[in-house]
């Protein structure tokens, strides 16, 4: 959950607004972001389309090289 930090805090914005984003408290907001707690799909949605970028970006910025997958 790093990039969402990461992209939560190149905006400036507190762990309380992005709360009010997904529709849930500071402290369950708090877990989500700190990988305690998964996010849920729906939540997911909600934080690509405020960020307006696509999901994978933010929750799967894991990059996977050919030879990886060789």
């Amino acid at each position: 959950m790093s990039r969402l930090r990461e992209l939560r805090e190149q905006l400036g914005l507190k762990q309380d607004e992005l709360a009010l984003v997904i529709g849930t408290s500071l402290p369950n907001y708090s877990k989500k972001e700190n990988g305690e707690i998964r996010v849920s799909l729906i939540e997911a949605k909600q934080i690509a389309d405020f960020f307006n970028m696509p999901i994978e970006d933010i929750f799967f910025a894991v990059e996977v090289s050919k030879s990886d997958t060789l």
